[in-house]
């Protein structure tokens, strides 16, 4: 596993020489200096972004709980500090030593801060080395990973980690876990597990999407390019090749006949001279062995010293550190305290409970003491008759068991679950509980419903008895009650809205009693994740609620009953209630369908990267398995309309019409009014029309243009159709005839089939041939983009929805609901990334694009049904970055390193974040929410799918 260079003992390695410590003391290089001012903390911030800037090329370390962060190395301190708290602080400071450390042993990518800090903050402590954790190792050093201060046999590796802990002065369990921290990192990091596809590469360097100089490069015969790939592959390094019928295979266990057949077909297929596919995979493989040969020399212990625990810790973290269970701390949660600990906060972790039972003392004393048995006695005396619970996790469950209920030892045991808890000794918390009760008597509120922990935890947090009154709902007058009922009430005409009540079970709000609706509201503020007080649950229900719901119409609201609970615990926290009660989306199940395939012929010439043939079976498969047995396409003049067929051809399946450029959204109308001539034209003259199973047919007429046709070209038409398509009056024909009117744009944000000219729709920044970027237009396109789909929700339509093209199935539940929402017409713009004219980096990034697009906040998702805005996922932070453009060569010119560049892309991040804003206004939220997963409000389908990594 190495060679073992002393047992133990401190050495002069990268980090300088041995710190002194004082005899069983901790070594201070794990120790982290006390940083509580900001400026200690900028400082750390500061040396941070220095060492994140020095990473090997090819290493980004992203930070940001959004999507898409920033470059750790891009950022001012300031902003660093913005994102963590000081103990997350240490950690990301731990992680950007260990790359710094590791070199070149780090897998090329882009890794998110906050997720690994996440992830580290998880992990369990351990009592001894596992085999896990030595066979960790054991793999490492196979592989080549050369750390000098390891034992070569690995039964000698427990020994040795005992012994570091020894000299680090360092209780066990905390050298284990910077070792559980460094092995999960090396795994997240690829240390000695890297593949790379040559086959991928090699199309990107024709395609000229990756640099590779050949001139000087001899070809490698393919036995060699075998013999070395398989040596790499021993040392965690794999090349792969694309291998016909096999999929991705690696190098080193391909046969050399089969290889000289790929090579062969490989340069057939690029056209290019002979030998320049094995001088491809020379180069290749003398870069990754270069790689390799120059790792660095590593010491164990150098990466164990990269995370350090602060000065505050440092008593728990020494090997002399007490405490009860303190010497088993992987088993504490199996006492019968930790269960109930770990019940009442899951996410309890180890120095917590520790550090809180050295504060609370030790229970067998606290129940000899007198003073503190008499205060228990008082305070049963006091909770008899009275509704005041304490909550318990002894059972293992969490449950409020009534204080009146309680024996002594009981109640000890609770309230030192409580001590422990809030890190203060048993004797204040239960002089606390005893005050808190005596103010509860005196008030003469035989009913309080209040919790006695959640009391006395405010009131040892600082609340005055003042405060708790009013926050804890010991005094709730009936004139707010009253008024919040009543403002509900007149709601009955819209929504039938039920409260809970404490014994189980709901009432309707016309039929709840004000002291069954008191005690609800009392609950509901306490149930939240964050409590609230009641006062504030009757505001939100008043000033939000209410209003929110008078202004929906009724067709958005799913009809039965709807858990008043619900719509205030996502007031709370910052959701509209039109979440809560919107109706449910339809389920489309297109298994059935799936022989259909595009509802395209095969041999369309569309480009090698693009999303629209899918895109257009979606929606046809949807509008099939709904009944449309007739479907008929209009098309504007486009790329799609292009490849699929130039007259008198076609690759469609269904009849398809094309016009003039912009005549799209006039032809559809005219198809809608064609079909209801003839229906008029046969009902006089005593003809049934054509029927389908015994039924007229289900008829749907799709528009389908690009951004020009549809922004600029067409937008008079389509402004037009739309309008003639809102009438008032029931149109009995109209219903008879099932004919459905639905526009599809698919934006690929400029006129791409003529060159990439500018269109209404063009991304500010990007650059155009007839908008581009120059010296006096440094920015390129200085034009915001057209909101279109709010202005088609302006003319009235049901439906006006905005959607990226990687989500599949809310694509067609979206089209399923465009289809029953009547016949006033659909209108659904999808944000489509043209190979071409965008210029990938690589043709494999069209849905990693919509995915960046739509997680930046760039093109959020957005449904506006019969008038109300909906967002089709959670509002958590996001910053649009440059990740999405440093994917593009339409924008290479805002991520250079000028100055002038650095301003104009701030300018494009100010537009994209202000519209990210604006969708937020326009959608009924006031702000971002930080966690607004953890409310799930949404359906599954909803929530961000999986693309492909390391975009």
């Amino acid at each position: 596993m190495g060679t073992a260079k002393g047992r133990g003992t401190p050495k002069r390695g990268e980090d300088g020489a041995a710190a002194a410590k004082a005899p069983g003391g901790t070594d201070p290089r794990y120790l982290w200096p006390a940083r509580e001012t900001r400026e200690a903390r900028l400082a750390a911030a500061t040396e941070l972004v220095a060492r994140a800037r020095e990473l090997p090329a090819g290493v980004e370390l992203l930070l940001g709980t959004r999507p898409l962060p920033a470059r750790v190395g891009t950022l001012e301190p300031e902003r660093v500090l913005e994102h963590l708290t000081p103990k997350r602080l240490r950690l990301a400071a731990g992680i950007v030593e260990l790359c710094a450390r590791l070199g070149s042993e780090l897998r090329e990518g882009s890794y998110l801060l906050e997720s690994l800090v996440e992830e580290l903050e998880k992990l369990e402590p351990a009592r001894a080395p596992s085999e896990a954790q030595v066979a960790a190792l054991a793999s490492l050093a196979s592989r080549g990973l050369r750390l000098g201060d390891l034992p070569a046999e690995a039964a000698k590796v427990p020994s040795h980690l005992v012994a570091l802990a020894r000299e680090a002065g360092l209780g066990l369990e905390y050298l284990l876990g910077n070792l559980e921290k460094v092995l999960h990192l090396m795994k997240a990091f690829g240390v000695r597990s890297r593949a790379r596809n040559l086959s991928s590469l090699y199309h990107n360097y024709a395609s000229g999407f990756f640099a590779c100089d050949l001139s000087a490069v001899a070809p490698v015969s393919l036995a060699q390019a075998v013999e070395r790939a398989a040596a790499l592959e021993r040392q965690g390094s794999t090349l792969l090749v694309f291998a016909q019928g096999q999929f991705n295979r690696g190098l080193g266990a391909c046969g050399v006949e089969e290889l000289a057949e790929l090579v062969a077909e490989t340069e057939e297929s690029y056209g290019v001279a002979a030998g320049e596919v094995r001088r491809f995979f020379a180069a290749c493989l003398a870069e990754e062995e270069a790689r390799l040969a120059a790792a660095p020399a590593l010491e164990l212990a150098a990466l164990l010293r990269c995370f350090r625990f602060s000065e505050e810790e440092r008593e728990l973290v020494g090997q002399a550190a007490g405490g009860a269970g303190s010497e088993d701390p992987r088993h504490w949660m199996e006492s019968e305290l930790g269960r109930a600990l770990v019940t009442l906060r899951p996410r309890l972790n180890w120095l917590a409970y520790a550090a809180g039972v050295r504060q609370a003392g030790e229970p067998a004393a606290w129940a000899a003491d007198a003073g503190v048995v008499r205060a228990l006695e008082e305070l049963s005396t006091l909770g008899r008759g009275l509704s005041v619970t304490l909550t318990s996790g002894r059972r293992g469950t969490r449950e409020e068991r009534p204080l009146a209920e309680l024996s002594g030892e009981a109640l000890l045991f609770e309230l030192y679950c409580l001590a422990v808890l809030e890190k203060r000794r048993l004797d204040e918390v239960v002089q606390t509980a005893v005050r808190t009760l005596r103010l509860v008597v005196e008030l003469e509120n035989r009913d309080p419903v209040a919790r006695l922990d959640e009391l006395v935890a405010a009131r040892l947090g600082g609340e005055s008895f003042a405060t708790l009154l009013g926050t804890q709902g010991i005094v709730l007058r009936n004139a707010p009650l009253l008024a919040a009922l009543e403002a509900l009430r007149s709601l009955a005409d819209k929504v039938e809205l039920a409260v809970p009540l404490d014994r189980g079970g709901a009432v309707p709000v016309a039929d709840v009693a004000v002291d069954d609706f008191r005690r609800a509201v009392i609950r509901l503020g306490r149930a939240l994740q964050t409590p609230h007080s009641p006062e504030r649950v009757l505001a939100v229900i008043v000033d939000k609620i209410v209003p929110e719901v008078r202004r929906l119409p009724r067709q958005v609201i799913a009809p039965g009953a709807h858990d008043l609970g619900r719509l205030v615990s996502l007031a709370l926290s910052g959701v509209p209630a039109r979440y809560a009660l919107r109706r449910p989306w339809k389920t489309v199940n297109l298994d059935q369908l799936v022989t259909c395939g595009t509802g395209l012929e095969p041999g369309i010439r569309n480009c090698l990267g693009c999303p629209v043939n899918n895109l257009y079976g979606t929606v046809l498969k949807t509008a099939q398995s709904l009944g449309y047995d007739e479907i008929i396409t209009y098309e504007a003049t486009g790329c799609f309309e292009v490849y699929s067929g130039i007259w008198p051809y076609t690759g469609k399946v269904f009849p398809s019409l094309h016009g003039v450029f912009g005549g799209a959204a006039s032809e559809l109308l005219g198809g809608l009014a064609a079909k209801r001539a003839r229906a008029k034209f046969a009902a006089k003259h005593g003809a049934q029309p054509a029927a389908s199973n015994g039924s007229l047919p289900r008829t749907l007429h799709l528009g389908w243009g690009g951004d020009g046709a549809t922004f600029d070209i067409g937008f008079g038409n389509l402004s037009g159709l739309f309008s003639r398509l809102q009438r008032l009056g029931r149109d009995e024909l109209a219903e008879s005839l099932h004919q459905r009117a639905l526009y599809v744009c698919y934006d690929n944000e400029g006129y791409q089939n003529t060159g990439n000219q500018y269109s209404a729709a063009t991304a500010p920044g990007g650059n155009t041939t007839t908008n581009p970027r120059g010296k006096a237009r440094t920015l390129g396109n200085d034009l915001r983009k057209k909101p279109i789909v709010e202005i088609i929700a302006d003319h009235g339509v049901p439906l006006s929805a905005r959607l990226n093209i990687h989500r599949q199935q809310h694509i067609s539940r979206v089209v399923a609901r465009a289809l029953e929402d009547g016949d006033r017409g659909s209108f659904i713009h999808f944000l489509q990334p043209c190979t071409t004219g965008w210029k990938f980096t690589a043709d494999s990034l069209t849905y990693d694009l919509s995915h960046l697009a739509e997680a930046g906040g760039l093109f959020s998702p957005v449904t506006i049904e019969h008038g109300v805005p909906y967002l089709e996922l959670y509002p958590t932070p996001r910053d649009p970055a440059e990740v999405f453009m440093t994917l593009q060569a339409r924008f290479k010119h805002l991520v250079d390193l000028g100055v002038t560049a650095k301003a104009d892309l701030e300018r494009v991040m100010d537009y994209y974040r202000g519209e990210w804003q604006r969708n937020l206004e326009l959608c009924g939220f006031e702000a971002e929410i930080p966690r607004a997963e953890r409310l799930a409000y949404l359906d599954e389908d909803h929530r961000l799918p999986r693309v492909s990594q390391g975009v």
